[in-house]
């Protein structure tokens, strides 16, 4: 980017920088210069860049004008894009803000038997997910770990593990204090990443263990359906109950003469 009277080859990344130093080239006292964002020009490599400059004395508006810039070059680092709006080359948008209001199933395992208490929001193949209405119950009969259940929402935003390797994940964002002070029991709001063993984009994700004698259903742990013996294989089968059905028996009539 170079302002069209003045460039000098002096190469700038966004259409402000260069309006900027077109502008101070002419020895004017920046701080007193605003500049406001650049808006496309009459041509797709032009820019608009309005300013206002103030005097030194009195603080008013002496000036206000625009600066055109040239984009000059047809192309960005990789993997940055070119945005034409603002003639930037910016990171291209992650995969998180193109799944934003999708909905997913989600799945959490929980230390206990208390639901998902202050949890918001979970962590799924790197997108923050808002978790929505959930069911929560034992991962199998008389545990004392529970898991947790339901369709979420993407965000849009991303989240990632706390650590390489960790199993749990930390989610970030902007948030808005309430004016009240913390209260006891309060707790910062996130999640651990979830793990959807139904997900077909991602078949490496391990179910959760369940308790002996029982399977994981794709949403919750249950029983194991009982096995029938089979003594063709060398399997030693318990004995039946013993119980017959009874036989009926004609009664014979004979005349004799």
């Amino acid at each position: 980017m170079c302002g069209l009277s003045r460039c000098n080859d002096i190469r700038n990344s966004t259409p402000q920088d260069a309006a900027h130093l077109n502008l101070s080239s002419q020895n004017w006292d920046m701080n007193l210069v605003t500049l406001s964002a650049c808006s496309p020009g009459s041509s797709e490599n032009l820019f608009s860049c309005p300013y206002e400059r103030r005097s030194a004395t009195t603080g008013n508006v002496v000036a206000r004008g625009a600066v055109t810039v040239q984009r000059s070059g047809n192309g960005c680092t990789q993997p940055a894009v070119y945005n034409p709006q603002t003639g930037i080359c910016e990171p291209p948008p992650s995969q998180c803000e193109s799944k934003k209001d999708q909905s997913t199933t989600w799945s959490m395992l929980r230390p206990d038997l208390n639901g998902l208490g202050p949890i918001e929001h979970g962590c799924e193949a790197g997108c923050r997910i808002a978790l929505g209405t959930s069911q929560c119950a034992p991962v199998s009969e008389g545990a004392t770990t529970g898991v947790c259940w339901g369709v979420g929402t993407f965000t849009g935003a991303q989240c990632a593990p706390v650590s390489e390797g960790a199993t749990t994940g930390v989610c970030w964002g902007v948030g808005t204090f309430t004016g009240a002070e913390c209260q006891p029991g309060d707790n910062p709001t996130g999640g651990t990443p979830p793990t959807d063993p139904t997900d077909p984009t991602d078949p490496t994700d391990p179910p959760p263990e369940c308790g002996p004698d029982h399977t994981w259903s794709g949403t919750t742990c249950v029983p194991n359906e009982p096995e029938e013996c089979d003594p063709s294989t060398g399997e030693v089968c318990p004995p039946d109950d013993g119980d017959g059905e009874d036989g009926d028996g004609e009664d014979g009539d004979g005349d004799g003469e």
